[in-house]
């Protein structure tokens, strides 16, 4: 009996593991398993893939901000803005010396007024020159009969001499 019951016992053990192998090896056990470790490789694959495509995002953003820094359009820019604030500075230099040369050409202009025969023919004073156009300074150079030429602040006249006086021998008298 108790041989019996040993047989009995290994037998339930065996049928059990029989069982137990037979559940392992059904073919829905299988697919079970190869569907569930397709789901974790499924987890994976699009683990990989977001990790892929935030990198690649990531590098065609510093991809991009350098071709932004690096673009002919900024240089551009900035060669344009550089080209306008010299075009400034130089209009500025360029007024300021202009408008010094015209201070001094304006100073220069009252100076050579003041010594200018126009000037003084303006004040009332006449410039007399004889025949060859010669300007007479001295009276005495005069004699009678002699052609003289006046120019006045306005127009000219020819005239004849009728007397020479000379003013320093008045002067001495």
């Amino acid at each position: 009996q108790q041989a019996l019951q040993r047989s009995h016992v290994r037998k339930a053990d065996r049928l059990v593991w029989l069982q137990r192998r037979l559940a392992q090896l059904h073919p829905g056990v299988a697919l079970r398993q190869r569907a569930q470790r397709l789901d974790e490789l499924e987890q994976r694959l699009e683990r990989a893939i977001g990790q892929h495509l935030r990198h690649g995002h990531s590098v065609l953003a510093r991809h991009t901000a350098h071709l932004r820094q690096a673009s002919p359009a900024l240089r551009l820019i900035s060669a344009r803005n550089r080209l306008e604030s010299a075009r400034i500075a130089i209009q500025r230099v360029v007024h300021r010396r202009v408008e010094r040369a015209r201070a001094r050409i304006e100073l220069a202009a009252g100076r050579l007024n003041a010594v200018s025969p126009l000037a003084t023919l303006q004040r009332g004073y006449a410039i007399v020159s004889n025949a060859a156009g010669d300007v007479v300074t001295d009276a005495t150079t005069l004699r009678s009969g002699d052609t003289i030429h006046a120019r006045l602040a306005q127009g000219q006249f020819a005239a004849r001499v009728d007397v020479v006086a000379d003013d320093r021998s008045q002067e001495k008298t």
